[in-house]
């Protein structure tokens, strides 16, 4: 708009040229800003709310109880129920997974595998 007003003061236009111009201008700008409001407000609707710390440090520690206490078969069941991939590839470990909150969400990690070191056996 700032050159339309600067065509009219230098008198490259008349006012009645450009009326309809700046009124179309000021409904895409009106349309735009309630496009803008529309698209903030689903944001604030799909912000993902955190647990609280000491929630999850319970249920943590609960599944790790569980976990210790059953069978090596029950252990890869579960893990299999949610880990989709794993890469290892040099110090590096892909991590493909899926978890309860958001539905259908597939999270991807990189973490730095320790060294292995065995003992006994043959």
């Amino acid at each position: 708009m700032d050159h339309l007003y600067d065509a009219l003061e230098k008198g490259k236009i008349v006012v009645n040229d450009l009326s309809p111009r700046i009124q179309a201008l000021r409904h895409q700008e009106d349309q735009l800003q309630a496009t803008r409001m529309d698209l903030e407000g689903q944001l604030d609707q799909n912000r993902l709310q955190f647990a609280d710390e000491s929630v999850v440090r319970s249920y943590v520690e609960s599944l790790k109880d569980v976990l210790s206490n059953s069978p090596l078969s029950e252990q890869k069941t579960f893990i299999r129920s949610f880990a989709k991939e794993v890469k290892v590839t040099g110090k590096e470990v892909l991590l493909k997974y899926t978890i309860p909150l958001p539905p259908d969400g597939l999270i991807e990690e990189k973490a730095g595998v320790l060294d292995a070191v065995q003992n006994g056996g043959r």
